[in-house]
């Protein structure tokens, strides 16, 4: 079976909305959509260790939600698009009815 334009799009979706149906996941986007940060702090701000907090942000980056940024010599992250934010807003209105 063929794989039509239409159908690789869907799951490129799929597997973004797979990586997204995380918690943790969504509070370090929440977080990272106010202002960057370096994964020490959003270990203490999600109150969960480094290690885990590192495999979050590697899963984000490489989906393409968040990037990365030198400064100094440490590295901070960032929410790549503003599409994410304004998808990350209008989940929150939702859930709060």
């Amino acid at each position: 079976m063929s794989r039509t334009k239409g159908n690789l799009a869907f799951d490129h979706a799929t597997k973004s909305l797979d990586i997204l149906a995380n918690r943790h996941r969504l509070v370090i986007l929440n977080l990272l959509e106010k202002r960057d940060y370096s994964p020490e702090e959003l270990a203490i701000e999600c109150r969960l260790d480094l290690s885990s907090v590192s495999q979050h942000l590697s899963l984000l980056q490489r989906s393409g939600f968040i990037t990365n940024f030198g400064e100094g010599n440490s590295i901070r992250f960032k929410v790549k698009e503003q599409r994410i934010n304004e998808l990350l807003k209008s989940m929150q209105k939702k859930s709060l009815g």
